[in-house]
């Protein structure tokens, strides 16, 4: 069984790599990379609208230049702060401050170990986060027309898939961070969709999109999808790396960056700031409460 998950990097940081993993540099940032690293920005590519598209251009490179993976039986993506930790359980989210020597041990990685969940249903996704409804909680944070938008192109070109729209949208359970692991077939299917509606939202969008947060909604939507064809979910908790927090001036200028941009909610806006003045704990702890 030939596995690839694409850890996505947008700037240096450490990093873990193996047969498995395999980290991919999106976005026109070289500098500071090996000059031996993947890069989304080779062959056919979206690698300049990273800034609209984050990770996704990680997705759309690989889509487009499979062969260069060795066409693996199976295409993952983690980001290089987010990672599956692989195996089971009741929790869904869990944080440590940096990768280290024994990160593999955190993960529960072992290929066979791998091979076994993949062998116990048909996709992998990230265990759902608790939310009053998805439609809110995006309503909430971002712009209201790109749901909309996205509706209605679903409704247009995809009927078939309408249904799972709007039982995902109005539950409960949101899955976030575009974190996946497909087999090929699924990985073309989901990509093939997934870019088909966001570049018609680029395009047909008559006010500034500055990120694609509605990407995150669109897979939730497909998982739900898949789950309405009998298809059997594995569903994994997160590893989330916190890293070094933010000093006061950098979360004062994406603040400003997000008020400025006038597309998200106030309080998704003032994020960045808030995060900053509330204690580590307490912001694990919540969380931790969101997630459950």
């Amino acid at each position: 069984m030939d596995i690839k998950i694409l850890i996505a990097c947008h700037k240096p940081a450490p990093v873990i790599q193996n047969e498995v993993f395999t980290p991919i540099k999106v976005g026109r940032c070289g500098e500071g990379f090996p000059d031996t690293m993947l890069s989304d920005g080779t062959g056919d590519n979206i690698s300049d609208k990273n800034p609209l598209y984050n990770e996704l251009t990680a997705v759309y490179w690989a889509w487009k230049n499979y062969d260069k993976l060795g066409s693996p039986d199976y295409l993952g993506l983690h980001h290089y702060r987010r990672h599956f930790i692989f195996r089971e359980g009741s929790i869904p989210y869990y944080e440590i401050k940096e990768i280290n020597g024994d990160f593999y041990k955190k993960l529960n990685f072992s290929e066979e170990n791998l091979e076994g969940l993949l062998k116990s249903g048909d996709f992998i996704a990230p265990m759902p986060a608790k939310r009053q409804s998805v439609r809110k909680n995006f309503m909430r944070a971002h712009d209201p027309k790109v749901l909309e938008l996205a509706e209605n192109i679903i409704s247009r070109k995809y009927p078939e898939y309408v249904p799972a729209l709007n039982k995902y949208l109005d539950g409960k359970e949101a899955y976030f961070y575009n974190m996946f692991i497909f087999d090929k077939d699924t990985f073309f299917r989901y990509s093939e969709w997934l870019f088909d509606i966001l570049f018609e939202i680029e395009n047909l969008a008559d006010f500034p999109i500055e990120r694609m947060f509605i990407s995150e909604r669109l897979t939730g939507v497909f998982f739900t999808k898949l789950m309405e064809e009998g298809k059997k979910p594995v569903l994994l908790p997160t590893l989330f790396v916190a890293g070094k927090k933010d000093s006061f001036a950098e979360a004062l200028r994406k603040t400003g960056k997000n008020l400025k941009a006038k597309q998200s909610g106030l309080l998704y806006s003032l994020k960045p700031i808030i995060v900053y003045f509330i204690p580590d704990f307490v912001m694990r702890l919540k969380r931790a409460r969101k997630c459950k």
